[in-house]
């Protein structure tokens, strides 16, 4: 037992990523064990932030009906998460517009993943459905997560993907960020129509819409508070 915890206590301290066992707690968007720190009730400082350099083009990223499910896609962009500390990310803004007369979202799917060491997404980290989107009319979000999404050190990457049906041709569009930053933004679409060579995670600029002007990144902000890993992961280690 006390070999376990000086290994988790070494692997913390060297800010590699979680052992499996303990990852697995944060996955699918489960809230942390109570005696983790609590967010606090005041707003979060800024983490990361690349809402800056602005691109004429936009993606969309959006779950449509059910009668549309083949056209449903995801765009995603990475960040990482600095060696030896431990984000806690309790609102994400993106940068976005809409198409069509009548289109507003209400709610949107926010999705980390670990980086899976190839430039694209990999390991589902955190996932939270129907999130209320705090969309203003021009498209721009600011949702607020709850649970928060607990991130270790390493490379990561943000989805986010839009409830809203078509009818009437309403779209929501990610907008584009001019400057790469890291890897190239991603995107997949599983039912292969909108993006039939992105049925899994591709490189969305040179992979899944060749040649139509797309630009490299995405635009995103990610807020929250953050700390050293080891003082996060105490409670686990003395289990």
């Amino acid at each position: 037992m006390w070999s376990r915890r000086i290994t988790l206590l070494v692997s913390f301290m060297l800010g590699v990523t979680l052992p499996l066992a303990v990852g697995n707690a944060m996955a699918q968007g489960e809230a942390p064990p109570s005696s983790r720190p609590t967010t606090p009730d005041v707003p979060g400082i800024v983490l990361y932030d690349q809402i800056n350099n602005p691109g004429t083009n936009a993606i969309t990223s959006q779950n449509f009906e059910s009668d549309l499910d083949a056209f449903d896609g995801r765009a995603a962009d990475d960040f990482v998460v600095t060696s030896g500390v431990f984000w806690t990310i309790t609102s994400v803004e993106t940068s976005g517009n809409y198409e069509g007369a009548s289109a507003i979202v209400n709610s949107v799917n926010v999705q980390f993943y670990r980086d899976a060491g190839t430039g694209l997404p990999g390991e589902l980290e955190y996932s939270a459905t129907l999130v209320p989107s705090g969309g203003l009319n021009d498209g721009n979000f600011v949702i607020d997560l709850s649970p928060p999404a607990y991130l270790a050190p390493g490379g990561l990457w943000l989805s986010i993907q839009a409830n809203m049906d078509f009818a009437g041709a309403n779209v929501w569009q990610w907008e584009e960020r001019t400057v790469q930053s890291r890897s190239a933004a991603a995107y997949q679409n599983p039912g292969g129509d909108s993006a039939p060579a992105c049925i899994t995670w591709g490189a969305l600029l040179t992979t899944c819409f060749p040649g139509e002007g797309h630009a490299p990144d995405l635009l995103f902000r990610l807020s929250g508070t953050e700390g050293p890993a080891i003082q996060a992961y105490l409670p686990l280690i003395s289990r």
